[in-house]
């Protein structure tokens, strides 16, 4: 009976360690392929500029600069219409100017992203500097 049950734990031991195996080596593999790699290191250079407002900035700003961006992030990410990249642009509010930066997939991307902004922070001035990556 002993040597029954030491069997049994030993095969599901066995079948546990398979199973955490093949589930590591899945989620080890979760590399995209070289071409699809975004690679910013370019870019972090450039943003790396003092005189380029960076999310650090944000946290000199008041807290009114922080609300205006946390609205105009709310308004891009409901917006299905937009890519993954529009989404993800970089915004800044610091003394009642926002700054969009970051790569968008088209110029009416890039507008559609400006003019979402202008109307959430209607009373601030809007610096578009959103690149476009795609035509």
């Amino acid at each position: 009976m002993k040597s029954i049950l030491m069997k049994n734990i030993l095969a599901s031991f066995v079948t546990v360690m398979a199973f955490l195996f093949a589930l590591t080596a899945f989620a080890a593999d979760t590399t995209a392929p070289a071409a699809v790699k975004a690679d910013n290191s370019g870019k972090n250079v450039r943003d790396q500029n003092q005189a380029r407002p960076t999310a650090d900035s944000q946290a000199k700003g008041s807290d009114m600069d922080v609300e205006v961006t946390r609205m105009i992030r709310q308004e891009l990410t409901k917006d299905s219409s937009l890519s993954m990249n529009a989404h993800n642009v970089k915004i800044v509010t610091l003394n009642n100017v926002v700054t969009l930066r970051g790569p968008v997939n088209s110029q009416l991307e890039k507008d559609k992203v400006a003019q979402l902004a202008a109307r959430v922070a209607s009373s601030a001035q809007i610096q578009n500097q959103l690149e476009v990556i795609r035509k």
